[in-house]
Parts: C-alpha cells; structure tokens; sequence
C-alpha cells in the first residue's frame, strides 16, 4: 500500500510540474543558445507588450529592427564600425546605454540625409 501511494503521489507530482514548468518558460523565454554565425542579437528594447527595437550584427552592417507581433520592419541599417563602441560595453549598465543613445541617434540621421538626398 505504501509503494502505490508514493507512486501516485510521484505521478501527481510530474503531472503539476509540467504545467509548471510551461508557464515558467513562458514567463522567462525559451533559453537561447549562442550559434557561431554571421548574425548576432545585441541588444533589444521593448517598448511595448508585443513591440520592440532591436539591434543586429550582420557581417559587417548592424541592422535597426522593429518587431510586432504581426512583422519585423527594418528602421536603418548602419555600418557596424559606428555602433562597436556600443557593442564592446557591457550591456545594462548606464554608461553603455548613454553611449550607445547619441551614437544610435547620430547614426539614424545620418541615414535620413543621405535616403533623402538619394531622392
């Protein structure tokens, strides 16, 4: 009797952990693992429940994204020799934040300039 009740409740158990464990990787985000690659995730901001800027590495181009939940819009695409500064500080920390506004800033007109004098 006491080994079918140890079972059970070993069932109950795993049957309440799942459910668990679901809402914790919803809550947290699946864990990402760093890929050798072309491509790296610098940085992301959101700005909304389902809205967020992000910041690519491709190559040698940082990309500027904008994600909904509907698309992934391109906003500027930088040379990454502008934003590195911005890259090589250490993430969440405010020095690299206030780094990395003005350089972003710069760079976004920069690209508005030269998209308008292209027209």
């Amino acid at each position: 009797m006491g080994s079918l009740t140890t079972s059970i409740a070993a069932f109950v158990f795993v049957l309440a952990a799942i459910p668990a464990a679901l809402w914790m990787l919803r809550r947290v985000g699946p864990l990402r693992m760093r890929q050798p690659g072309p491509m790296r995730l610098v940085g992301a901001l959101d700005i909304g429940p389902r809205e967020r800027v992000t910041l690519v590495l491709v190559a040698d181009r940082c990309l500027v994204l904008g994600q909904t939940a509907q698309s992934i819009n391109l906003l500027a695409e930088l040379p990454a020799s502008e934003v590195e500064h911005a890259v090589s500080a250490t993430p969440g920390t405010p020095s690299a934040a206030t780094a990395f506004a003005p350089s972003l800033l710069a760079a976004l007109g920069r690209a508005r300039d030269h998209a308008q004098q292209a027209r």
